[in-house]
């Protein structure tokens, strides 16, 4: 759902789980950057679990978290399908979560880390400020957003790959596109949130981590800007 290059399609006629071949493609890759990331992590909240493949694949292979998917409610049936079929018990049922409803915030649990995938670039730009304040709210001291998908550098031309992808975006809906690094963490720092890591990623993707102060590193914090 959150990839582009066409909408997932139903695994069967009479299997509620939808199936994107991206995802099935970068759920390995994703994974290994994500063991080492999340081995003190004990809860996660994925924003826009899309088909739920990779809630599926990622919660039986990190079996000391809770994975806690969410997305809007007309994706709910696919992922609650992939979750009954793995039969994960630290994977949790599916939320509702739209990012630009701020009362959707308001009963969701602090967690240690949160993961979203393809998400920004199919979103409106409200997306990102967004996802940087649900970043700053909810995580714990610590804690690490991770956001995987394309995003455009300063002073680098997009690949050919991604400016077709660019193209089938705007094609989607005007004001999707690939979102640039340096004002997202331009708007995470705002929040309080440090950029840490940007791996490379297979087919010009990379995964971008932004991380929450410790609680000591916060209060200096605030005591120099008051």
């Amino acid at each position: 759902m959150r990839a582009g290059g066409g909408r997932p399609k139903a695994v069967t006629d009479t299997d509620a789980r939808r199936f994107s071949p991206a995802c099935e493609r970068n759920r390995g890759p994703i994974l290994a950057a994500l063991k080492p990331r999340l081995r003190e992590a004990r809860r996660v909240l994925e924003i826009a679990s899309g088909t739920g493949q990779h809630a599926a694949a990622f919660a039986p292979e990190l079996p000391h978290l809770s994975w806690q998917p969410s997305d809007l409610r007309a994706s709910h049936i696919s992922i609650e399908a992939w979750r009954k079929s793995v039969k994960a018990t630290n994977l949790l049922p599916v939320i509702e979560l739209d990012l630009l409803q701020p009362q959707h915030r308001l009963n969701l649990e602090p967690v240690d880390a949160i993961f979203a995938a393809n998400l920004l670039h199919i979103s409106p730009p409200e997306a990102c400020p967004a996802l940087a304040e649900i970043a700053a709210e909810k995580l714990t001291p610590g804690g690490n957003l991770i956001v995987y998908g394309p995003f455009r550098y300063p002073g680098q031309t997009l690949t050919p790959s991604n400016q077709q992808f660019v193209n089938w975006l705007k094609a989607q809906h005007p004001r999707f596109d690939i979102r640039d690094k340096a004002e997202l963490d331009q708007l995470m720092a705002a929040e309080g949130l440090t950029a840490v890591d940007d791996l490379t990623m297979p087919a010009n993707n990379r995964l971008l981590i932004w991380q929450k102060p410790q609680t000591a590193e916060a209060d200096i914090a605030t005591l120099a800007v008051s």
